[in-house]
């Protein structure tokens, strides 16, 4: 996203302000898996489901907007025509779809260990 709609001709935010490729930024690249990871992770351990699945996602969604809210404390990230409201908006939307996947990800493997095809 970082690459996409905020750069020329969207524009939206600059992220870490610098024009050059740092340590700094290939670590906040790294967040990004790292969340998916933990929020799959979680998902699984806790064995959300039903009317858990929309909760799970709105708290991470929140903690995600929080972290954020850091990163622009700390000028990681710096707003031109974006904000906060929509960034949350789009961590729900793709939780969502990364439950979504997730859960035909498993029905896939258990069709391949039960038919032994994909």
């Amino acid at each position: 996203m970082d690459h996409s709609i905020g750069v020329p001709p969207f524009d939206m935010y600059d992220t870490q302000v610098k024009s050059i490729l740092t340590w700094d930024d290939a670590l906040t690249w790294l967040l990004y898996p790292l969340f998916a990871y933990l929020f799959i992770y979680g998902y699984e351990w806790l064995s959300i489901g039903g009317l858990g699945i929309p909760l799970y996602i709105l708290v991470w969604g929140l903690f995600a907007a929080g972290f954020e809210t850091v990163g622009v404390y700390f000028h990681v990230y710096e707003y031109k025509r974006w904000t906060l409201g929509y960034s949350f908006a789009v961590y729900i939307v793709v939780q969502l779809l990364l439950v979504i996947f997730y859960h035909i990800l498993k029905l896939k493997i258990a069709d391949i260990k039960r038919n032994g095809t994909g």
